[in-house]
């Protein structure tokens, strides 16, 4: 296998492909964003029906940190997408070989082991390579043949039958 394709990344590919690469991580959050808002509907109608009127001081802290953290999901993603983006510029030449990765932009360069990556996702769009629960390298594929990604499917589905051997 010898895949070689360059692309330049857009900032909506940049953003679809890590909301996509974190999605269960972003979900979660979600969910705790939305525990923590029934919390402090709870919290604030028993400050209102009860005695106690400071308890409505903390009904404020799980209402705060929900919009903290759904700000954070919007706002605060897209921002730090944002600032990302020139480290992206230009065009990136990706080359696959059963040994190793090589992505070059104008402002690095980068040769991978496979080996490297516990984890890899193989979707219709993208390859991701994961190092770790946090650290993903994206490839587009989008600029790949039909015959290079039933080839990259099959390298990657024999990596990983090859893993679960081991």
């Amino acid at each position: 296998m010898h895949i070689t394709t360059s692309y330049q990344i857009s900032y909506d590919d940049l953003r679809r492909g890590m909301v996509l690469a974190h999605r269960r991580r972003r979900r979660l959050v979600w969910v705790c964003a939305g525990i923590l808002v029934v919390c402090a509907g709870l919290m604030e109608a028993g400050a209102a029906f009860g005695s106690e009127p400071w308890f409505y001081l903390f009904g404020l802290w799980p209402l705060t940190m929900a919009v903290l953290w759904a700000y954070r999901l919007t706002l605060g993603t897209n921002r730090s997408y944002r600032k990302a983006m020139p480290a992206f510029a230009g065009t990136t030449e990706v080359t696959l070989t059963p040994e190793a990765i090589r992505i070059h932009r104008d402002t690095n360069t980068a040769e991978l082991a496979w080996s490297l990556f516990p984890k890899i996702e193989d979707t219709p769009d993208h390859l991701f390579l994961r190092q770790d629960k946090r650290t993903v390298t994206m490839i587009l594929k989008r600029h790949l043949t039909a015959e290079q990604r039933a080839e990259l499917a099959d390298f990657v589905s024999s990596l990983s039958l090859v893993r679960e051997a081991a």
